[in-house]
This record gives structure tokens, C-alpha cells and sequence, in this order.
């Protein structure tokens, strides 16, 4: 009888080493897979992020016939040179974005740009939009 009782406490202890294994494992897959959807949710919000820029920067270019010609590394601060004629804001950023660094470059002859930003993802995934499109480096 004792020895019954030494082999049901040893399957017991097995199942219950067993059953904490398994759920580590499945915590970690679980965090791995909430970590790439929320880098993925990241990257767009920063895609969305440059395409306002884009458009912004469109508007500015109808109203005045070119880009910007400052090179600037701060979005807000491109932001507050992005006014129409009777001094209106074309975009409004908010202070919680989901970029890290940002880059605007204009083009030598005033007719394109170059905007580099950062997402806040675990790659810090490079944005680059430009007048004709915004694409996201997923290699990073």
C-alpha cells in the first residue's frame, strides 16, 4: 500500500510539472504573438502618421506651388511651418504619437520630399513617405 501511495504521489508530481511546463510554454507563445500584434498596430498608426503628413503636405504645395524648404527634425516643428495663406493650421499633431525620430528633407528644386520617421515598435521601423507614397521598412 505504501508503495501504491509513493507511485500515485510521483504521477502527481510528474502531471503537475508537466501542467506548469505547458503553461509557460503557452504564456510565451501567447506574449510573443500580443508583442507582434501590437509592434504591427504600432508600425500603421505610424504609416497613418505620415500619410497626414502627406496630405498636409499636398495642401501646402497647391496653396504655395512647393514643398517646404527647410529641412526639419521634429515633427511639430513641421507642423507649425505648415500654414495656408490666412494663417490656418493644415494639420494638427497630437503629442502622443507613435513615432520616435522624424525627418522631413525637401528635394533640391522645391517639387518632393522625403519624410523619415520612426515607429515606437521593437524595431523602431522605418516610415518613409514621400509625394507619391508612404511605405515601412519591415525588415527594420
Amino acid at each position: 500500500m505504501a508503495q501504491n501511495h509513493e507511485q500515485l504521489t510521483k504521477t502527481r508530481t510528474t502531471q503537475i510539472w508537466v501542467g506548469l511546463a505547458a503553461t509557460v510554454v503557452f504564456i510565451s507563445l501567447i506574449s510573443g504573438h500580443l508583442a507582434t500584434l501590437r509592434d504591427r498596430s504600432l508600425v500603421a498608426s505610424a504609416i497613418q502618421d505620415a500619410n497626414q503628413f502627406r496630405r498636409a503636405l499636398a495642401a501646402f504645395e497647391v496653396d504655395y506651388g512647393q514643398f517646404p524648404q527647410d529641412t526639419v527634425w521634429n515633427p511639430h516643428e513641421l507642423v507649425q511651418g505648415l500654414r495656408d495663406p490666412d494663417g490656418k493650421p493644415y494639420l494638427r499633431l497630437t503629442s502622443e504619437t507613435e513615432i520616435t525620430g522624424f525627418t522631413y528633407m525637401p528635394d533640391a528644386d522645391g517639387q518632393g520630399y522625403t519624410i523619415v520617421l520612426h515607429a515606437r515598435d521593437r524595431k523602431n521601423t522605418p516610415v518613409v513617405a514621400s509625394p507619391s507614397s508612404t511605405t515601412a521598412d519591415d525588415e527594420g
